[in-house]
Formats: C-alpha cells, structure tokens, sequence
C-alpha cells in the first residue's frame, strides 16, 4: 500500500534519527573522554605529591611518614597503570564497536539496494503486465495502483471513477441501471 513518496519520507526520517543518535553518542563518549583525561591529570597531580612527600622524609628511611608516602606513592601508581589499562580497554572496545556499526551500515545499504532492484522489477514486470492487458492506456508512474474490473487504473492521485459511463450505463453496473428502451 506504501508508494515511493511515503517511503522516501521514511528514509529520510530514519536517517535524521541515526543521525541524532550518533550525535548523541559522539557527545557521551567525548565526555567521557574528558572525565578519564581529568581522572587521569588529577592522579598524576597526586602522585607528584606523594613523591615530594617521599622526598622530604628520604633522610629518615625508618620512620613512619616515610613508610606511609612510600605506600601512597607505590598505591598511586598502581592506580594510575589501572587506569591505563582501562583506558586502552575502552580505546579497543571503541574500536570494535566502530567495526560493528560500519558492518550494520553496509548490511543497511546492501538491504536498500536489493530492495530499490526489488522495486524495479516488479515496476517493469506490472508495467508489462498492464500492457499486456491493456495495450492502449498508459501505465501510471509508481506500483500503488489497482485495477477494477473495466479496465480502469486506482492510483492514491487519481480517484475511482468511470471512464466512459455511456458504456458502464449499457452494461449495467453500479454506477446505474441501464436505460430503459424506449418504445
């Protein structure tokens, strides 16, 4: 029942919603980019503090402060190669995902390909099988269309009616009985 105009807008109403995903996305994940950039510069920060601590208490090897810097510092680290690690996770995981949607992408392309081929053949194939049957009307642009039993072409732009009603009349149809013969 749809014709190519209400699919056209479909087309184009599908992609002004990828479109604003993707935009969406793009946002999410440049923020998150910036939170791990932040995360990151305020670990280096502290981890700068804790060696200048560590270097201030270097003299007393045995005492406390020292020993607690030297944890903090060992601990900072640690922490900072995690999230390292995860960063690069998340730089793979980006990766793979990028790889999935181009594949989504051409597997959507393929798909509207095969059907615009689709489409076409059975525009060619209606459009001689219309001529076939009537050799002298011209097929109308489009595949939405039927045909009544006289013959006549329903399109959505071109509403039902008769042709030639002298003809329907004769017959006798729905659009009236036929004339009574005069004596």
């Amino acid at each position: 029942q749809f014709g190519e105009v209400v699919f056209e807008i479909d087309k184009a109403k599908l992609l002004k919603q990828t479109q604003q995903l993707n935009r969406r996305m793009r946002k999410e994940r440049e923020a998150r980019e910036s939170e791990r950039r932040r995360a990151k510069a305020d670990l280096e920060n502290e981890i700068e503090k804790a060696r200048e601590q560590v270097r201030r208490f270097r003299n007393d090897k045995a005492s406390t402060e020292f020993r607690v810097a030297k944890e903090r510092l060992t601990l900072l680290r640690d922490a900072l190669a995690r999230h390292e690690r995860a960063t690069d996770a998340s730089a793979e995981f980006a990766a793979l995902y990028e790889t999935v949607e181009a594949t989504k992408r051409k597997a959507a392309e393929d798909k509207a390909e095969r059907e615009r081929v689709y489409r076409e053949r059975l525009d060619r194939e209606l459009k001689a099988a219309h001529l076939r049957k009537h050799p002298h009307t011209p097929h109308p642009r489009g595949w939405n269309f039927s045909v009544n039993p006289y013959g006549q072409i329903h399109t959505p732009f071109m509403p039902l009616g008769p042709s030639r009603p002298s003809l329907l009349r004769k017959e006798g149809t729905r659009f009236g009985p036929p004339p009574k013969d005069k004596p």
